[in-house]
């Protein structure tokens, strides 16, 4: 009885075997070319390569192609974020460059204005001058927002 148990493990082994792994065969025609295959054809002298013929486990394939396509799709959901991300950060630095450009205009023309008058004065909602304001002291608030503002 055990030596039929341990005919039968072995069989058993070796058919799981053979379904696994298969070696592969070389030889040659009478024209001289080679062929290769898990089974050499009849009354051909073939010689084995050396390496095996691995069966392929389906349900490890389509396993592994359905994560390669989820973790595609996840990456093309962070791509499509960075680039909605990129997008604001160019617009908010268009419109800091836009603002910046027209305080540039502002304070060019606020120290022309400066330069060309030899006394400066605040007025109030009707016009009225409420505060005559020292020229040089203006001229380098002025010169000094030209500064941040155009560089």
């Amino acid at each position: 009885m055990r030596s039929t148990t341990l005919s039968i493990a072995l069989i058993t082994l070796m058919a799981a075997s053979s379904i696994d792994a298969q070696t592969i065969y070389e030889w040659r025609d009478e024209n001289g070319t080679v062929s290769y295959s898990d089974t050499p054809p009849e009354g051909v002298e073939a010689e084995s390569t050396g390496q095996t013929l691995q069966r392929t486990d389906d349900n490890a394939v389509r396993a592994d192609l359905a994560a390669k396509q989820k973790a595609s799709e996840e990456q093309a959901v962070v791509d499509a974020e960075n680039q909605q991300v990129a997008d604001a950060e160019a617009q908010v630095a268009q419109q800091l460059a836009t603002q910046k450009a027209a305080n540039c205009e502002i304070a060019k023309r606020k120290l022309q204005s400066y330069n060309s008058n030899r006394r400066i004065y605040k007025t109030d909602e009707n016009g009225e001058i409420t505060e005559w304001l020292d020229i040089d002291e203006e001229r380098a608030k002025a010169q000094n927002e030209v500064s941040q503002y155009c560089n």
